[in-house]
């Protein structure tokens, strides 16, 4: 199969595609969502909190070892504006062949990690979770090839169907008491299924590699991303495993499934727009003022899918955590009250990255990276002798003191100014603040509800005073009739040609 198709440039027509790329991985993401959602509540109420902390433990080594297979080549793919067939097919057997070693030595280093937090089950449940490395490195490249040519709606499709096959094969497990290898083998089975579906999408054989020599760039720029990636992914596993160090399997559990209650629904409405949003930016990245239009837009909706939902979430936390979790979870309320504080600014923020990424500045992301994990390790030993509520407001702390360093490593050399961000972060975070206000004024009347009637009820209060909110403050009914507009602008050709 030829690959020029995916990687000609075809910024001419660059809005109106990542439009329609945002829009079809959305829908996807929205049913991902519900099978995520699903899963969450069903396999909570069937797995013990001991047997999610055990899978999770495993999973934090893994996360590590999944930025060494990636080597940040798939961001090269994406984000080089001249790429051969021929770089891509060397890119691809080094992804393929780093995703098998790293497998072989996480099998190999299993022992150690058991030794180290106390618990024998790890070395099966360890080897067993890296299997999904080898898979993986199988469609590294195959799926950055469809970024690059924003070629996303099929491939999240297919996202969406790898989930609910892979949730529906661990529910059936763990009705049969499987316990923590429910949770393991559905990680194996989307692996396995994300990859056969991402050939199926794109079915490029690669061909023996050759000419390594023209590669040296990809993989200097991937080194460096490499090293933002993987201390990003310790960052994102080292509460867990200093957690489990202090408090064991049991907290463990409790804190993990409070980030995901926190996390989810944002990581559902973001996924679509990062995915999207990476390879158009690179695509302009040298016409400042188009660059400018496009990070402004990316970073409303960001706020619009993250400001809003994490105070609801804060204001209920209870109900949140009962209807998805169970009563069993109760330790976990504290800890997603605290979480929603972090994720407030965090995604809005954090998503500053995407200016250097997409302009080739992966050194200062590494060295961000780096900042944030010389924060976050001693944060995290400090509090998790107070348990998972300690670790939580450990993250919170290192990520207000990393807002600073973010936005002016991304303001100071970009086209985006500073002033540019704090201006668009204003409107969403002034709604959502009202929107909080209004929740809690009618607290006391839903409180004769149940919990799941009141989550229902507070989300269609608090979407219409956000959205009152959002239009009467200055400048938000342009903002949303320029959202709205090119929405339509986009999907009308689409739907005269059906």
């Amino acid at each position: 199969m030829e690959l020029a198709p995916f990687l000609q440039d075809g910024s001419g027509q660059l809005a109106r595609r990542s439009v329609r790329a945002t829009v079809a991985t959305t829908a996807a993401a929205a049913l991902d969502f519900a099978v995520r959602l699903g899963s969450v509540a069903i396999l909570a109420r069937m797995v013990s909190p001991a047997d999610f902390g055990v899978v999770m433990m495993a999973g934090a080594a893994v996360a590590v070892a999944e930025q060494f297979r990636d080597l940040g080549l798939s961001t090269t793919t994406m984000q080089r504006p001249d790429l051969s067939a021929a770089e891509v097919t060397n890119l691809f057997w080094i992804n393929a062949g780093a995703g098998t070693l790293l497998a072989l030595l996480l099998c190999a280093t299993s022992p150690l990690l058991a030794a180290l937090l106390g618990d024998s089950r790890l070395i099966a449940v360890t080897c067993a979770l890296s299997l999904t490395l080898p898979v993986g490195g199988l469609s590294v490249q195959h799926q950055a090839l469809l970024g690059r040519s924003l070629r996303l709606g099929r491939l999240a499709a297919v996202r969406v169907g790898a989930g609910l096959v892979a949730t529906g094969l661990a529910v059936w497990l763990a009705a049969h008491g499987a316990g923590y290898w429910a949770l393991l083998w559905r990680e194996v089975a989307r692996a396995v299924l994300l990859t056969a579906g991402t050939w199926v999408l794109l079915p490029w054989k690669p061909g023996p590699p050759r000419d390594l020599a023209g590669i040296r760039p990809h993989l200097r720029f991937g080194a460096d991303v490499l090293g933002s990636n993987l201390l990003g992914a310790l960052a994102a596993s080292c509460d867990r495993l200093i957690l489990g160090g202090f408090a064991g399997p049991a907290a463990v559990g409790v804190y993990r499934q409070a980030a995901q209650v926190v996390a989810t629904p944002t990581d559902q409405l973001l996924g679509p727009l990062y995915q999207v949003a990476q390879p158009a930016l690179s695509r302009v990245q040298h016409e400042p003022e188009r660059y400018r239009r496009a990070f402004g837009r990316l970073l409303t909706l960001v706020s619009l899918a993250t400001m809003p939902v994490s105070l609801f979430l804060a204001v209920f936390a209870e109900e949140a955590t009962l209807v998805l979790l169970g009563p069993a979870w109760n330790e976990a309320v504290p800890v997603v009250r605290i979480l929603c504080i972090a994720a407030l600014f965090r995604q809005a923020v954090g998503s500053t990255a995407l200016i250097l990424l997409t302009r080739g500045e992966a050194r200062a992301c590494l060295r961000l990276a780096a900042l944030n994990q010389l924060l976050l390790v001693p944060a995290c030993l400090i509090g998790a002798r107070t348990g998972p509520t300690g670790v939580a407001v450990a993250e919170v702390a290192v990520a207000v003191l990393m807002i600073a360093p973010r936005l002016r490593s991304a303001c100071t050399t970009s086209p985006i100014g500073l002033q540019l961000v704090l201006a668009t972060l204003f409107r969403p975070f002034v709604a959502s603040a009202l929107m909080t206000v209004a929740l809690l004024t009618f607290l006391p009347a839903l409180a004769p509800l149940g919990a799941p009637a009141r989550l229902v009820v507070a989300a269609a209060l608090a979407t219409t005073a956000f959205a009152a909110a959002w239009l009467l403050l200055p400048g938000g009914r342009a903002t949303a009739a320029e959202l709205f507009g090119e929405l339509r602008s986009a999907l009308r050709p689409a739907a005269a040609t059906a």
